[in-house]
Order: C-alpha cells, then structure tokens, then sequence
C-alpha cells in the first residue's frame, strides 16, 4: 500500500523493492523505518528517475552516504530501524530507498523531503582508555599506550635543525638525557665575581678604599668600572643595588653611572670635579641617604638594598658600565676593598 503524506510517502516492503518520491525542489530528505525484519537498505537519489520522469526511461540512480543520527555517522546502507537524514539533495529530482537484500519480515519506510538543507554538526569525543587518543587526568602512563606527543628531536650537540630557517615550523629539540633544551646565556668577566642567570647577572665590583677620612663631596674608590654587563648585544637594565658597610659608618652618598669613561677628577679621597662631557654620559644616579642602612643586630655592620623598577639602560653598543660613589657625609674606612662592598643586579631586555 502506497500513499501520501504531505511532502512524503510511506510504504511497506515485503520483498525486494523500493519506495520512491519525487524531490522537486526540496533540497533534504529524512527516511523513518520501522517494522520486523531481515534484510539490507540502500538510499539513492536520481537527477531523472521516477515513474513520472519524461527524460529517460526508468531514470539514473545513484547510491548516497546518509547520515545516522544515533551512531553520529554517515553510513552507506540500513539494516536495522531507525531514523536517518540525508542532509542535501539539491538538484536532483527523486529519492527511493531501496531493498538490496531482503531475508525476511515487513520493512515500513516513511520518506519526506523538505525545502531546505539539513544541518549535521557531529562532536567527537575522544576516550580515555590505553589505545584512545585522550588520557584521564592524573592517570599514570603505562608502556604501549596510544596518544599523540609534543614532537620533540634528540640532538646531542646544540644547533639549528636541518632545514630548518628563521620563520619556519620546526621541533623541539631535547639534549641524549632526554631533557627540553633551552636557551641559557652566561658572562665571564675575569675582573669581577659575576654570577649569572638566565635573565639577568649580578656584578660584584672592588671598591678600595683609604684609611684617610673621607670629607663631603669627595670620592670613595675612584672610577669603578663595571666590566661588559651585557649578553650577546642586548640591553639590559640596573635593577637591583645592595651596599654593605663592615664600619657601620652609614653614610650619605650619591652613586653616579656613566655609559663611558668620565673625563673629569674622580681621584679616591679627593673632591669630585666632573667635566660637562661627562654629563652627557651619565645614565643614571641613586641617592643613598643615612637613614636607608640596616645595622645588622649585634654585628657593627650596615646594610642597604635598593629595588629600581626604571634602572638606567644600556642599548647592545655600549661595552662596559662606570660607576662612582661620591660621599655626602664624611664616613671613615681603612685601606681595604673590604670595609664598602657593592652587588648590581642586571636584568636583559627584550
């Protein structure tokens, strides 16, 4: 029995057979099959088919992938009910289901076409167990397990891969212990202790001084050069200033840092006469007050620590750092490189 349902049809098969319906301009079709039986379904569309087709005699027909809704798939043949969408069928001009192999029982099918085109968006979920791509959080790795890795390379001696350029997708490169290699930069100066890291070094200039009192305005150490504070031509920035005072004299000073070698008089214990060129070097300055030191309890020994968030910046041409302590007050120290000691933290810049 064959009748119509608005945009569809619906009929039963009980042998080999198919259920026809002209598409016209509908542009979808949703097939529903219910019933008891055996046997295998194929859907397939025609640009000409149909027993009202004028074109050519029992039509073209073609077999199409639909897609089921239950299995979120598109699949090729039915072999059990259910509801199935094929999402787009325009330009053709009939649909059939068709019973390529029948076994038994009675197949209802129920066809509608509708005017637009189905949308199918299908989300897929990964598992979590040993040959699923996903692995549950926390969960420990066992050997023979399925996944997909950072690509990495084991390269023993550091270096650019082959065929690798400036811009281009390259790999991970890990050193024969299996470890991530990263990029690390040091400095060896031979006139400083320097200890490095990866994003800054901290320098630890002498400071000599005389066993003569010092008076206010002259200079303690003469020029004290800060040797190549810099790492492959890049800028860095002063961050960081610690002065440690073994007197506990606590004085007033004033640190001055030139990019080059001043030109004026910055003898040890002698006034300070910089010349107007040296202005133009100078780069930064930090006022070191009496009441910034921290005597270290029971110790007669002082302490004082300066944070600079906008130190001055040395650009990649400049070759060494020059610093002079000038005092404010008249402090009194022993002819040593020990009673006045310094630690400057650099920071590079990217």
């Amino acid at each position: 029995m064959s009748s119509w349902l608005g945009t569809g049809v619906n009929k039963s098969l009980t042998d080999v057979g198919s259920v026809e319906i002209p598409i016209g301009t509908r542009k979808s079709l949703s097939v529903n099959v219910t019933g008891t039986w055996v046997g295998t379904l194929v859907v397939e569309v025609s640009p000409n088919g149909g027993a009202d087709a004028q074109v050519v005699s029992g039509g073209t027909w073609v077999g199409v992938r639909f897609f089921d809704p239950n299995a979120l798939t598109f699949v090729s043949s039915i072999t059990a009910n259910g509801t199935y969408v094929i999402p787009d069928i325009g330009g053709m001009t009939h649909a059939r289901v068709r019973c390529s192999a029948f076994t038994s029982g009675t197949i209802v099918i129920e066809e509608h076409a509708v005017e637009t085109p189905s949308q199918i968006h299908t989300v897929t979920v990964t598992g979590t167990a040993a040959t699923d791509l996903g692995k549950a959080t926390d969960s420990p790795y066992a050997s023979g397990e399925t996944g997909v890795l950072a690509e990495a390379v084991r390269k023993d001696t550091p270096g650019a891969l082959s065929g690798s350029a400036d811009g281009s997708h390259t790999a991970l490169q890990t050193n024969s212990a299996g470890e991530l290699r990263t990029e690390k930069w040091a400095l060896e100066v031979d006139t400083d202790a320097l200890i490095a890291y990866e994003d800054g070094l901290v320098l630890r200039p002498t400071i000599t001084t005389t066993d003569t009192a010092y008076s206010a305005g002259d200079v303690i150490g003469g020029i004290i050069a800060l040797a190549a504070p810099l790492a492959s031509g890049s800028p860095v920035s002063l961050r960081s200033i610690v002065l440690k005072d073994d007197k506990n004299a606590k004085p007033d000073l004033q640190i001055l840092f030139f990019r080059s070698s001043p030109a004026g008089t910055y003898t040890d214990n002698a006034a300070v006469a910089p010349s107007t060129a040296d202005m133009g070097a100078l780069v930064g300055i930090q006022v070191v007050a009496a009441a910034d030191w921290v005597t270290i309890q029971g110790a007669a020994k002082a302490v004082v620590q300066y944070q600079i968030d906008e130190g001055p910046v040395l650009g990649p041409a400049t070759t060494n750092l020059y610093m002079v302590i000038v005092a404010v007050s008249a402090p009194d120290y022993a002819a040593n490189s020990t009673d006045l000691t310094a630690e400057l933290g650099f920071a590079r810049m990217s």
